[in-house]
């Protein structure tokens, strides 16, 4: 990372700022408040401010506060580079601000050294390649399983595995603490699944999957992430949501997959459901870890699966459950 960063506060004028980011090797300025991390101004910030400077919209007495990017994205300094660089492809941006325990400016990763991570990262899979076309001992499958454990994509369905999950929502989670933006997670559960798998066969389970992967993934926001957690599960993060938003996209997602009407003899339906639980962090809470809101999130797909095939069920920040068929407490007996 970069350690000379130009920073301003947010009381700084707008012409101010521009003089500043003219005279500096980066293009864009971080706006701190006591050294904190608070919004950035980038040169597409600019570009956009300009119309607004042509038609007397904006001043350029104005503080910066009024018209910089917030909240900023930022990355703790311990972050690896290559983790740098999924989130700021998974956000779009090309400026990540680097804070310390303390959340005080230290450093800004930039453009260039996200490429440079890149690079690396290429490097590191021909040395790979090389090696697998040269060793074909027990060390070379024991690479083979490494770099698996590595992988963040799930090689049948092309969507995020448990690693990418655990690293994207441990950041959405971190943002969420900082600003106070809510986020809410879906798990969806396929109902009979195993049956299915034993009737149908695995070929046919894993068509099943892409089936519903593929509709999952066309009904999400850009800027929400698709997981496969388990052998029939998907976890959707919804940054930026709350529950009923959250309840609204399960809802659709559930109805998508009963119009598809795959069969299946063993369900009680006679053909392909899911069921799901939500959870939310509200924008409020201040004490709750990510792994609570996947926890709870589990907890109420088991309580939707307790009631029968394609049921949804809300987790509350009280421990109670709100179902189709309204609010209640604890976990009902498995019918």
């Amino acid at each position: 990372m970069t350690t000379m960063v130009k920073s301003a506060p947010p009381s700084t004028p707008l012409s101010k700022v521009i003089e500043m980011m003219s005279d500096s090797p980066h293009s864009c300025m971080i706006i701190t408040d006591d050294e904190i991390p608070v919004g950035i101004i980038t040169e597409r910030d600019v570009v956009r401010l300009v119309g607004r400077l042509v038609t007397d919209r904006l001043s350029l007495g104005q503080p910066v506060r009024e018209v910089m990017s917030q909240p900023v994205v930022t990355v703790d300094a311990k972050t690896s580079l290559s983790d740098a660089l999924v989130i700021a492809k998974s956000k779009h941006i090309r400026h990540l601000p680097v804070d310390n325990a303390k959340r005080k400016l230290v450093g800004l990763v930039t453009q260039s050294d996200l490429v440079t991570a890149q690079f690396r990262d290429h490097e590191m899979q021909a040395r790979i390649l090389e090696r697998e076309l040269t060793d074909c001992t027990r060390e070379l499958v024991e690479l083979r399983r490494s770099l698996a454990e590595l992988s963040r994509e799930d090689p049948l369905l092309k969507i995020g595995n448990l690693r990418a999950l655990e690293s994207d929502i441990r950041h959405v989670n971190a943002i969420s603490s900082r600003y106070r933006r809510p986020y809410s997670v879906a798990l969806f559960g396929v109902d009979y699944f195993s049956s299915f798998d034993e009737c149908y066969g695995s070929s046919s389970a894993d068509a099943a999957l892409q089936i519903i992967g593929s509709h999952f993934r066309e009904a999400i926001r850009a800027a929400d992430r698709l997981y496969r957690r388990g052998s029939e599960e998907f976890l959707i993060l919804l940054p930026e949501t709350l529950s009923d938003g959250a309840r609204a996209l399960a809802q659709r997602l559930m109805n998508a997959i009963v119009a598809c009407g795959i069969p299946h003899d063993e369900h009680p339906m006679k053909i392909l459901t899911i069921s799901a639980g939500v959870s939310t962090r509200d924008q409020w809470v201040t004490d709750v870890s990510w792994q609570d809101i996947v926890e709870r999130a589990n907890d109420a797909l088991q309580q939707a699966r307790n009631q029968g095939p394609n049921h949804i069920v809300t987790a509350q920040t009280d421990k109670t459950f709100v179902s189709d068929a309204g609010c209640f407490e604890g976990i009902a007996p498995h019918q």
